[in-house]
């Protein structure tokens, strides 16, 4: 378990499921996640039941430390440790929760843990064009943009650019000091 001030990073549990469901139903959400469709229960339970034996991700719930409440998600996907690197993400899906503090502080914590326990070399992640707001918010916690890839996905029938942005171990490490 991982803990700041404002949240607490815990592992995925099976009482998250309702919750997590109800957030993969949200159309906003979605969007901004670049996620088109809304899942259903039986494939939403199918991907708990995969992540627990998935070693290529390491997911957490997000909870608010003053009152235990599950606020979002984060983690780390397709991680690779013979080349020490991953991808990052991050969501609150509980929109009266966003603007708060929980998504900085869990990409914070989610950071130190990538590179000071596992002890990866770079974590990168993709930002979809519209999303600027986005953008800015990782450039704060550290990220640089590295390039991006014209007409990427596909979001409600509109192409889209992604942006890609990284952060290195020796970047943080400076960021620290």
């Amino acid at each position: 378990m991982l803990s700041g001030d404002k949240v607490r990073l815990r592992p995925i549990e099976e009482r998250d499921m309702a919750t997590l469901y109800l957030w993969m139903q949200d159309a906003v959400l979605l969007r901004s996640i670049n996620r088109t469709e809304k899942t259903t229960w039986s494939s939403h339970i199918d991907w708990y039941r995969r992540l627990l034996h998935d070693e290529s991700q390491i997911l957490f719930s997000v909870e608010a430390v003053e009152d235990g409440l599950l606020v979002g998600q984060c983690g780390l996907k397709k991680v690779d440790y013979k080349n020490r690197k991953a991808e990052l993400w991050v969501f609150i899906g509980d929109n009266t929760m966003r603007g708060n503090g929980y998504g900085s502080e869990a990409v914070k914590k989610l950071v130190s843990f990538a590179f000071e326990e596992k002890g990866l070399n770079r974590l990168y992640l993709y930002v979809v064009d519209f999303n600027l707001g986005v953008k800015r918010f990782y450039q704060q916690m550290g990220f640089r943009q590295e390039g991006f890839f014209k007409q990427d996905v596909c979001i409600d029938g509109i192409f889209h650019d992604t942006i890609h942005m990284a952060l290195l171990r020796e970047e943080y490490n400076g960021l620290q000091k």
